[in-house]
């Protein structure tokens, strides 16, 4: 796994810019910042025409990667899946009538590189036009490290611009709760927050982590430095294929050590996650894509950068397939408190399944609860006829529960 980047690494195009004036060279300015709000100067001698941009989700281009060697081929194939690589082609024009050169810079971070060649080779960083490949250089700008090489324009000159290089994703554990993602975001929770939660705690289903509970997996490419060069750009495309990782998520599921117990300084925690193969669902930002062969698109003209591109994928707690409803159920139930009814509580997971397949739920704390989810989506006129057989097959194991855990009631009352 490529571990020498920080997480949430946004590697954008920006532009260090140089006004010649017969031989000489001056640098005109630098831009500065934390890799997340990067500040630029903007170019007036320099257009960007076209921008033609490629994600790849699961990805990577160096499969013989060193960082991959002494790995079982199984974890080679999760470590690559867990990569992004990015093609990217600028085409860029002189507006001047005289020679011009500017400093093109991708902002990087290797605060856990252990030394410069690591962090090329954990990239691999290539740039490259139409006549030659670009030596690429480290430099700094602030805390942050750059990748940075110079480029010559005669007077109107166009050169096209490929630039390369793998990034993982980053994850980690979160929620799909709008709420919950959002507390503390702009500052610290409050009293109307506290006391949502606290309700919210009362009701088994529905406490931290029992329905909302996720492994959060994403990406994004910063395209609001694209407007630092000279006027708007003619075409831009953005092209973030999903296919093959859906695939492999679909096929491979969550790590093994996510769905098995730990142990830290001799405390004992449960498995964070119920089954292997969980209901996974995605947000794809901006809006505006068109569905394409392999993923989706964007396509624009006459384009000011402004809005990142970002993708999250969220592998939830829910089961997805019938095989593993009982796992579920069974850690589901081991988190209940003594007060809880099972058979209620049940009825409520069975509800919010129900909620992710395109249900309105009918009970109100429900109702609540699945419209403060990201994935939640009604469908008009829904009904459990629109269920696939596999959807039918999990609510079909639920009742099962439902019912064993009503029979238990009754005859413990």
């Amino acid at each position: 796994m490529k571990v020498a980047r920080k997480a949430f690494l946004p590697l954008v195009l920006l532009l260090l810019s140089y006004w010649t004036t017969g031989s000489a060279f001056a640098d005109a300015g630098v831009f500065s910042g934390d890799g997340y709000n990067l500040r630029q100067i903007s170019s007036k001698s320099i257009h960007l025409v076209r921008i033609d941009v490629t994600i790849s989700l699961g990805e990577d281009a160096n499969p013989s990667d060193s960082e991959l060697r002494g790995l079982s081929p199984k974890e080679a194939e999760e470590a690559r899946s867990f990569d992004v690589s990015y093609r990217c082609i600028f085409v860029l024009r002189s507006l001047s009538n005289k020679q011009e050169e500017v400093q093109v810079g991708f902002p990087v971070d290797s605060e856990t590189a252990d030394s410069e060649k690591e962090l090329f080779e954990s990239y691999d960083f290539h740039a490259r036009d139409n006549n030659q490949a670009y030596r690429v250089q480290l430099g700094e700008s602030g805390s942050e490290n750059t990748f940075t090489w110079k480029m010559k324009f005669a007077p109107g000159e166009t050169k096209t611009l490929t630039v390369s290089y793998v990034i993982p994703f980053s994850g980690g554990l979160g929620s799909t709760s709008r709420s919950v993602m959002n507390i503390g975001k702009a500052g610290p929770p409050t009293t109307a927050e506290r006391e949502k939660f606290r309700a919210r705690e009362a009701i088994g289903a529905f406490r931290n982590a029992q329905l909302d509970g996720a492994l959060i997996n994403e990406t994004e490419y910063i395209t609001s430095t694209g407007s630092s060069w000279a006027g708007n750009v003619e075409s831009a495309t953005f092209t973030l294929l999903t296919e093959r990782f859906e695939r492999f998520l679909d096929r491979a599921g969550l790590p093994e050590n996510a769905t098995k117990p730990h142990s830290e300084d001799g405390t004992e925690y449960p498995a964070p996650f119920p089954v292997r193969h969980p209901w996974w669902f995605r947000t794809i930002s901006p809006g505006g894509w068109t569905q394409v062969q392999g993923g989706v698109q964007w396509n624009y003209k006459d384009y000011k950068p402004t809005d990142p591109i970002e993708v999250h994928y969220f592998q939830s707690v829910l089961p997805k397939w019938p095989a593993e409803v009982d796992a579920f159920v069974d850690h589901f139930l081991k988190a209940l408190k003594p007060e809880d009814s099972p058979q209620a509580e049940l009825t409520r997971v069975r509800d919010v399944i129900l909620a992710t397949y395109g249900a309105e739920p009918a009970d109100p704390i429900t109702k609540e609860f699945v419209e403060d989810q990201l994935w939640y989506a009604p469908r008009k006129n829904f009904t459990m006829a629109d269920l696939t057989p596999e959807q039918k097959a999990v609510i079909e194991k639920l009742d099962a529960r439902i019912a064993k855990a009503k029979a238990a009631e009754s005859a413990h009352p």
